[in-house]
């Protein structure tokens, strides 16, 4: 028996007089191996009680083929459909090329699903499909220093990204809606937490086009914070004005029933569109969330392969009105 030292696989391989890859097979679970040798090795482990080297047996294994997807369990239902059709996206993208898409749901805010795919082993990379302000799983990738790309902006230049010009698709929507209406005053702009970079984002756009169409504070009102379509309402309580401008579609749901309570004759529109907004004919901003979770995984893989990339990547947008 071996004394003081840490067993190694060419130690078992020698000691039962066969090979390494063999003893590697076994413990890995993979390829054809007889049941003796099975046997014979598991028993030389569990007498010996051998732990591999995770971190050695990570570096020498092959790829996994395996792309981790994260999303955070506090989306709410109505988002949904945004997240899915990025997700066929990205299982677009993977699949053409030979990849899996293995899904991690957190907790809130939290980074336990993304903590429980890491200690796994069984990703190569990593796509995040929201961020936040000092996101935990941006740093925890970093730290890991796991490859991975965000979809959505994200203030750190070494993290690689993949978004719609938010703020510019905001901005000049604004001002088209506002020079559209002609007679637009007592304007109002509901915002959901900013938390969320792309609420930041959809916020900077409206002020900028407050700014560039000569609006005084006196001119709109700014309501951030939402969350869901009830607040949306609520927050509407008394709105004499005449243009609703909505962050999301969520939003916008929630003053549309508003504006049917109140046989309101202000024009709402959305800093994004959904499919229950096309039916209301809402004039909103569309932006291709299968076609952000395609580039993102296009990108992610690329680099996998050695090939650069840009660090800030967009899709397209266009309006609907």
């Amino acid at each position: 028996m071996r004394k003081n030292k840490r067993l190694t696989l060419q130690d078992i391989a020698e000691d039962l007089h066969i090979s390494k890859t063999t003893v590697s097979r076994v413990l890995s679970g993979k390829g054809r191996i007889g049941q003796a040798t099975k046997e014979l090795v598991m028993e030389y482990v569990r007498t010996h009680d051998y732990h591999p080297n995770l971190m050695a047996k990570g570096l020498a294994e092959a790829k996994t083929w395996n792309i981790g997807v994260v999303l955070q369990g506090n989306a709410a239902m109505s988002d949904m459909p945004f997240f899915q059709n990025c997700l066929f996206g990205v299982a677009s993208e993977v699949k053409a090329r030979n990849y899996d898409v293995l899904l991690a749901i957190n907790e809130g805010d939290g980074t336990d699903g993304l903590e429980r795919i890491l200690r796994m082993q069984k990703i190569d990379a990593v796509i995040l499909t929201r961020v936040l302000e000092n996101d935990k799983n941006v740093e925890l990738l970093k730290e890991g220093e796991m490859p991975f790309v965000a979809i959505g902006s994200y203030d750190d230049e070494t993290v690689v990204q993949v978004d719609a010009p938010i703020e510019e698709a905001g901005r000049i929507f604004t001002k088209q809606i506002v020079e559209n209406a002609g007679d637009a005053e007592n304007i109002i702009f509901l915002c959901g937490k900013q938390n969320i970079v792309v609420n930041k984002l959809r916020l900077r756009g409206f002020l900028g086009a407050m700014s560039d169409l000569g609006k005084s504070e006196r001119d709109y009102a700014v309501v951030s914070a939402l969350d869901g379509a009830a607040d949306a309402k609520n927050a509407l309580a008394g709105f004499r004005g005449n243009l609703v401008i909505c962050a999301d579609d969520i939003l916008c749901e929630g003053a549309i029933e508003w504006q049917k309570e109140e046989n309101s004759i202000a024009k709402i529109v959305s800093f994004h569109n959904s499919l229950s907004l096309s039916k209301c004919r809402v004039s909103a901003i569309e932006i291709d969330a299968y076609a952000l979770g395609k580039k993102a995984a296009d990108i992610l893989l690329s680099r996998l392969e050695g090939k650069e990339t840009a660090v800030r990547n967009y899709v397209d947008y266009h309006f609907l009105f």
